[in-house]
This record gives structure tokens, sequence and C-alpha cells, in this order.
């Protein structure tokens, strides 16, 4: 089985955790100016949107400040495309296509139908 090609993204090493911000294409995209000219590590909106994600406040939980010489660690992640999982009630699973098998991360988008259901259990 040949592999399907990949994207290469990247997150500042700090963020790698359950939830994750969205990935950027390069490490510098997380580079923000402010005002005051300082510069700050920040979520973006999208890949194609580099505008930070949502206000200063909203992430400051994330944010960080940088400065000349500072090293800033980032890992890269493989984006390998959208494949759905699906959960029957006895918890077995399958997923709808074939994924690397070197893939070992997944984001879940859970549906609202699924999530309502769940929650009456």
């Amino acid at each position: 089985m040949s592999e399907k090609p990949y994207e290469q993204t990247w997150l500042p090493a700090d963020w790698m955790d359950e939830l994750v911000p969205t990935p950027l294409r390069h490490p510098t995209d997380f580079i923000h100016q402010c005002d005051d000219g300082s510069y700050i590590v920040i979520p973006k909106e999208s890949k194609d949107d580099l505008r930070p994600d949502g206000g200063v406040e909203d992430q400051e939980h994330l944010l960080f400040n940088i400065a000349t010489g500072d090293i800033v660690r980032f890992q890269p992640t493989e984006q390998y495309g959208t494949y759905t999982l699906h959960l029957a009630e006895d918890r077995s699973f399958w997923i709808d296509g074939d994924y690397p098998s070197k893939a070992n991360c997944f984001t879940t988008m859970i549906s609202t139908h699924w999530a309502a259901r769940s929650q009456r259990l």
C-alpha cells in the first residue's frame, strides 16, 4: 500500500497537549509583533489567515514573549487528511479509509447527533 502525501505543520513544543491550537506551515508564522514593538508567540486563526486567534486576553494561557536570542522549541506534525471513526454501542470501532501506519495522533470532532445521544446514556 502506498502512503498518501502529507502536509508537515508546526506547533511550539510547549503547546503539545490534549487540546492544541491550529498547527501552522512554518514556526515563524506564530510570531506576532505587538503595538509596543515587542514580539509574542500566539495561536493564529489558520494556516491561511495569520491574524491572532482571538484577542491577546483570550490566549494568555498559551502566548509567551520572545526577544532576540531566545530559543523556542517547535515540533513538527504530519497532517494525513480526514478520516471518520465510527464507534458502536458495544465500544467497537472502525475507520473509513486507510490511514498511514505511522499516524499516532488524532484530532476528534464529535458530531452533535452523537454528543446529544451520549448525554442521554
